[in-house]
């Protein structure tokens, strides 16, 4: 694990722990008016502020950097592994909590097939955090047993909100799943005409005001626009489209993928008819409103190209489990043979697929493990030099190994600025050293040539 790409800026750039009282430019995309408060500081974790801890005490940026973030990356898989199994297992009665959270795992490990600290804190991290603030909440609608964090109403309720903050100003596709299955619970209640319990609304409503307030607050500070720049040049179906095919294509999704997409149809048409023939249980409600939503969910961010849409594809993937789970305690013993047999088989066969996932990552980053400290090394050459600019060419490129910096022909975008910066605020260099990529075209790039490459 190395430092790329968003690591630069999150681990760099003071605003990104903010002061709740600094109202300065508001709206800008890193302050605290941005509406991705916790994940954020998610992101940030992987050196700030225990990373600067390590470094005080002697360790080198890159030792501590992977010290820290390892740490938190087993922390967001474990939170991820807990807060799903926790919700098939509510799903299933509170029954089989061994073979759920060893098969929910497995099916986590082999979607989620990254190996980067930002995407684990931005994507798992928040996911798991959302899905865990709201366990209380299906709780509550499947086994009318409420959890309270406080028995004392004047502490619970602000505990509630502050928990339910820390769950919605995340990352979209997390908030936005959970803040959909809010509003299933709340349609639910009205149509049946429940009121009864003041706290158990107060909680439900708190996700239905702060979520959307924390996407408009996102949108507003500039990722909206970040996100129709990534659109422009494609319509909302072209880029479903593309999506559906690469899901389907998907080596790392357990192998089934068209089968997959078979059972996802025909469940939810088997779901819509026992909506129209008879009044349909809570837990196959909840099942309904999972699977509706993970499906809107994956097509609609796919539309506008978000690049990790996870969650709602394990959405769907544990609804389909919760499904075959409860056909385990049949009174029919062939049915109960099958069920048994696909869960210990899926079981062997997700173990073989984790592996399979792990290795193939591996094998992708490894050849860029040192680009960090090659990237430290020009940095204080050029310094060395007196040089107030570092062009790379693509032959560094290929020398050095930095595909995975992004470096541009641009001294000023996003990636070659945060990488200037990183290496300042850490001590690397004692100035600011613009880098960019050595453009053909450009006369005083071909002058300057006698760089720190020489």
């Amino acid at each position: 694990m190395f430092p790329f790409g968003d690591d630069f800026l999150y681990t760099s750039n003071a605003s990104v722990f903010y002061s709740p009282t600094n109202f300065a430019h508001a709206f800008t995309p890193i302050l605290w008016q941005r509406g991705r408060h916790i994940a954020d500081i998610l992101m940030a974790l992987s050196l700030r502020p225990f990373g600067e801890i390590l470094i005080s005490f002697g360790l080198s940026v890159t030792i501590a950097y992977k010290i820290v973030a390892s740490f938190f990356v087993c922390v967001f898989y474990f939170l991820a592994f807990i807060s799903y199994s926790l919700l098939v297992y509510f799903l299933n009665g509170k029954k089989d909590f061994r073979i759920i959270f060893i098969f929910t795992s497995l099916i986590i490990i082999c979607i989620f097939h990254r190996a980067d600290y930002i995407n684990f804190a931005a994507y798992l991290g928040s996911a798991g955090l959302s899905m865990l603030v709201f366990l209380p909440i299906l709780h509550y609608f499947l086994f009318n047993v409420e959890y309270r964090y406080s028995a004392d109403s004047t502490i619970n309720i602000p505990l509630t909100l502050l928990f339910v903050y820390f769950a919605s100003f995340q990352i979209e596709p997390s908030s936005l799943i959970v803040f959909g299955l809010c509003v299933f619970i709340a349609l639910y209640y009205i149509a049946t005409r429940f009121y009864k319990n003041i706290n158990m609304w107060f909680y439900i409503i708190s996700f239905i005001v702060l979520v959307p307030l924390s996407v408009a607050m996102t949108t507003f500070s500039g990722r909206g626009r970040t996100q129709r720049e990534m659109i422009a040049d494609f319509s909302y179906l072209d880029s479903m489209i593309t999506y559906i095919r690469a899901f389907i294509k998907n080596y790392y999704f357990l192998h089934i993928n068209q089968l997959l997409v078979a059972a996802i149809i025909i469940c939810f048409g088997i779901f819509i008819y026992i909506l129209i023939k008879r009044k349909i249980a809570k837990i196959l409600y909840i099942q309904f409103a999972l699977l509706t939503i993970g499906i809107v969910g994956m097509l609609g961010f796919a539309a506008i190209r978000v690049p990790g849409i996870y969650f709602p594809c394990i959405i769907i993937l544990l609804t389909l489990f919760s499904f075959v789970l409860a056909f385990r305690y049949s009174r029919i013993f062939i049915i109960r043979l099958i069920i048994n047999t696909f869960l210990i088989s899926g079981v062997a066969a997700l173990i073989c697929d984790s592996i399979s996932v792990y290795e193939s990552e591996f094998k992708r980053l490894s050849p860029y493990k040192d680009s960090i400290n090659n990237l430290i090394l020009l940095y204080k050459n050029a310094e060395e030099k007196g040089l107030d600019k570092l062009i790379i060419t693509p032959q560094d490129i290929q020398k050095y190994h930095l595909q995975m910096q992004n470096i541009t022909t641009d001294s000023k975008s996003f990636s070659n600025s945060t990488i200037s910066s990183w290496m300042q605020y850490y001590g690397f260099t004692t100035k600011y050293i613009k880098i960019f990529l050595e453009d053909s075209n450009d006369e005083d790039s071909k002058d300057s040539k006698d760089n720190v490459n020489e």
